[in-house]
């Protein structure tokens, strides 16, 4: 803990140093990159720190700032604010940024069932914990969403709790 505090102290100086000068158009793209990269770093530890209001101030800062589209950087960002408003049991708020998830990965050409599920099964438990137990049935992973390879793939890295266990 007590390095993430130091952390948080120098990341939050670099910060200030970079951004003395109003973020603009004209500053240049190395140091708007340096600033997401910032303010990512401040998201993350501040979200070790368990401080989870500070970690969602320091990564929505990051979205604004993402200067390139990056599925995975917007995944991680999207999922670490959602996991933050969960532990703020603020659920409608988590649910929003999970369902950001859901969507980013459905557009794409071979989606990431297994990212697919775990988010489908988050909002299940959210809107359980809510007792919507009419929204929570609409998130129940269906019997064709994983095929057997994608259950070899999770391994011990993701385990899909119950839903998996239904669906065997």
């Amino acid at each position: 803990m007590c390095c993430f505090k130091l952390a948080v102290e120098y990341l939050t100086k670099a910060v200030s140093l970079l951004s003395n000068e109003k973020i603009h158009e004209n500053m240049k793209l190395n140091d708007k990159i340096y600033i997401f990269q910032l303010y990512f770093a401040l998201g993350s530890s501040y979200y070790k720190l368990n401080e989870y209001d500070l970690c969602i101030l320091y990564y929505r800062k990051a979205l604004v700032l993402n200067l390139v589209y990056n599925r995975s950087v917007f995944t991680l960002i999207y999922k670490e604010i959602g996991f933050s408003f969960w532990n703020k049991y603020e659920f409608d708020l988590a649910i929003e940024y999970y369902n950001k998830i859901l969507e980013l990965e459905q557009q794409q050409i071979l989606p990431n069932r297994i990212l697919i599920a775990h988010f489908k099964y988050l909002m299940n438990i959210c809107f359980t914990l809510k007792e919507a137990y009419d929204l929570s049935v609409l998130y129940n992973i269906e019997k064709d969403e994983i095929k057997l390879d994608d259950k070899v793939k999770i391994g011990n890295v993701l385990i899909i709790q119950s839903s998996i266990a239904n669906l065997i």
